[in-house]
């Protein structure tokens, strides 16, 4: 029986042992699995590494990629040919012809225009900058660097167009050359001649119809103006409405005004009848504030109703007592501020002339009493110390 034990316990640990003897083996064997495939992955990326290095050296020194290695001991000590960097400056975008040719008209600076690459456009630049200088100046000199000669008979005849203006010489104006600066230059002396014209013989000197119409207009409306005797009749030689309003207006309000016929705006068209009366209204009330104001009598401008015109009237009419009496105390009254310090400036050293005379004439220090200003009062007295 223990013999048997002994045996039975023999195979199993021979088991045990061929169990281990396996184990190692396996272990073994997958070292070496596991060591195959890595140096087979590394070689794989050295390969790659090689076949990079090769097409750098093709496209750097462009020979075939079988020869990279022949290229490579030729070129052994050699440097490499590498693109140069660009510089900074020549990244930054040129400025456009049209800006320089903005930034030198703006500056008046034809040196700018040197920067313009087409050469044509440094000519028109420069050309532009004289015209601008010479018109601006009136300078003829100028006019005579421009190279385009058209551009610079224009020159020449704009400015000689200003003198013509300038001088009201307009006699001139056929002499001109430039058709635009003839037609501007007719203008003006149309109008000139319409504005200077004392009579009608005058006008017809115009040769534009519709401006020697006006001129004509304008003539028969001054001279029924300056007509102290003219009537109602007189204006209707008038053909323009306007022209023909005011006249009628005037010379009905002048009528009323002067008492010549109280009725006269009654005999205008009744489009116009209001208009009469309010003028009428209108001057009477002014003459009637100046005589109030002159007189300084204040207690007369309450008979005005608008509110502004009793006060403009009351502060003015203060402003006339206040230099009549010599009395400060009235230009104090006053609302208007600028108006009450105008007031009190002229009327208090006027009042301390005209005080201190009194007593110096009369003899009699009691006129000092009415100078505001104490200083000037104590001077004033000091008069009569001895």
């Amino acid at each position: 029986m223990r013999k048997w034990q002994e045996e039975k316990k023999m195979k199993s640990n021979k088991k045990i042992l061929i169990v281990l003897v396996m184990l190692v083996l396996f272990s073994i064997s997958l070292f070496g699995i596991y060591k195959f495939v890595f140096s087979k992955k590394n070689l794989t990326d050295n390969e790659i590494k090689n076949v990079q290095n090769e097409i750098i050296e093709k496209e750097i020194l462009d020979i075939p990629i079988d020869d990279t290695k022949n290229a490579a001991k030729k070129n052994k000590g050699k440097e490499i040919p590498v693109e140069p960097e660009k510089n900074e400056t020549e990244e930054i975008e040129k400025k456009d012809d049209n800006e320089i040719y903005r930034e030198a008209i703006k500056n008046k600076d034809e040196s700018i225009c040197q920067q313009i690459s087409d050469q044509e456009k440094i000519v028109k630049c420069k050309n532009d900058i004289f015209f601008s200088s010479a018109i601006e100046n009136k300078n003829e000199k100028i006019c005579e660097k421009i190279e385009d000669q058209s551009k610079q008979d224009y020159c020449f005849d704009t400015i000689f167009f200003e003198k013509i203006k300038n001088n009201q010489d307009f006699e001139k104006c056929e002499t001109l050359k430039n058709e635009n600066n003839i037609k501007n230059c007719q203008k003006l002396k149309n109008a000139f001649i319409g504005q200077i014209a004392k009579n009608i013989s005058d006008c017809k000197k115009i040769s534009n119809i519709d401006q020697k119409k006006i001129c004509e207009e304008n003539v028969k409306f001054s001279e029924i103006n300056k007509n102290k005797n003219a009537k109602l009749e007189d204006c209707e030689v008038l053909e323009n409405n306007k022209n023909y309003q005011k006249c009628v207006l005037k010379i009905a309000t002048k009528q009323v005004k002067e008492k010549i016929d109280i009725k006269a705006c009654n005999k205008i068209k009744e489009d116009l009848q209001e208009q009469c009366w309010k003028d009428v209204k209108n001057f009477l009330e002014q003459e009637s504030l100046e005589k109030i104001i002159k007189e300084g009598n204040v207690e007369k401008c309450k008979e005005f109703l608008e509110f502004s015109t009793q006060k403009f009237c009351e502060d003015y009419s203060l402003f006339s007592r206040a230099k009549m009496d010599f009395n400060v105390n009235d230009c104090r009254k006053i609302i208007n501020v600028e108006l009450k310090k105008q007031c009190l400036e002229k009327v208090s050293q006027e009042s301390i002339q005209h005080f201190i005379s009194l007593a110096k004439k009369e003899n009699n220090k009691n006129w000092c009493q009415k100078i505001d200003d104490t200083k000037e009062q104590e001077k004033c007295y000091q008069l009569f110390s001895d």
